[in-house]
């Protein structure tokens, strides 16, 4: 049989194949179950030139403000996925804006200032959003855990309960100035 000839049966036979019913089975008939899963890409509230460490006339102020722009930011996108019905709904690295500040060797404070506890207020506001769409939450962002700070996904259940974290393993070289890596690679159950 030459190329051609393949190719015409073939095609016949997918033509033929899709008009003609099939048959009933179980597995047609079984209504599928489908996650919904949302992935959360927002630009990060860049503030005024101030709230930049690297500017001469920095305000920890302006800093401050522009991580609560952020926060509100990504609590308004998952009130979005919630009203559109996802399961799970995940966040990109650093919702809060403060990876520069890693970058001021001279003031790692303020880096440090500015990482989240897990839990606190922060994750409680996710968790809040997480239980009113009843929904899993994925939140990337800087941690800080007593005199340690880890770049962490924390995973909020559908109750609100923040259920686990990842701390990231392998770090670049910016983050491990600052930062501690993670020594697992946890997994979690979901429904």
């Amino acid at each position: 049989m030459n190329r051609r000839t393949f190719f015409s049966t073939a095609a016949a036979t997918a033509v033929a194949g899709a008009a003609a019913p099939l048959a009933a089975s179980p597995v047609q008939k079984k209504t599928e179950s489908k996650t919904v899963v949302s992935l959360l890409q927002s630009a990060s509230a860049a503030g005024p030139a101030t709230a930049n460490p690297f500017h001469p006339g920095f305000r920890a102020a302006d800093l401050r403000g522009m991580v609560d722009k952020n926060k509100e930011n990504i609590l308004r996108l998952l009130q979005l996925a919630g009203e559109r019905k996802s399961d799970v709904a995940c966040t990109t690295e650093d919702i809060l804006g403060i990876y520069s500040c890693m970058m001021d060797l001279d003031h790692p404070q303020r880096f440090v200032d500015h990482c989240e506890t897990i839990p606190g207020p922060f994750t409680d506001a996710l968790g809040r959003t997480a239980k009113k769409y009843n929904m899993y939450v994925i939140a990337c962002f800087f941690e800080k855990e007593t005199d340690r700070c880890y770049n962490t996904a924390v995973l909020i259940d559908r109750s609100g309960r923040v259920q686990g974290r990842y701390r990231k393993v392998q770090l670049p070289a910016p983050e491990t100035w600052v930062c501690t890596p993670g020594d697992s690679f946890p997994v979690f159950s979901t429904d």
